[in-house]
């Protein structure tokens, strides 16, 4: 086995290279700049506080980002539907509103507004 010894640099980088670009993604999520990254050269702190900021939960729109769109809303809103009524993703009524954040409990069915926790 001693004859698969390159394949372990190539591995490395093939790794290495990805995680960087997710974590700076993340550090995007968050409204942080991708420099954020070389905290985690500090060290002791340095890593605790990157695992701390790639564990924030993100807070919607920001300068990197418009925030969360759910990718299977294909069009913003049929002729005659009102913004931010789109079709339910659960599947149990017919429009649900999105708040430019999260879904929330508010449901329509034929036009008549009711109210359905997810």
């Amino acid at each position: 086995m001693r004859y698969l010894g390159f394949l372990y640099p190539i591995y490395s980088i093939g790794v290495f290279l990805p995680s960087i670009a997710v974590a700076v993604r993340r550090l995007h999520d968050i409204g942080r700049s991708g420099g954020w990254y070389f905290i985690a050269l500090v060290p002791l702190v340095g890593p605790i506080v990157l695992l701390v900021f790639l564990l924030t939960k993100s807070d919607g729109e920001n300068r990197y980002s418009p925030g969360y769109v759910p990718t299977f809303v294909v069009s913003p809103a049929a002729p005659g539907i009102p913004a931010g009524w789109l079709a339910d993703p659960t599947g149990r009524h017919e429009l649900r509103y999105w708040d430019s954040r999260t879904w929330t409990g508010s449901v329509s069915d034929a036009g008549v507004m009711t109210s359905d926790p997810l």
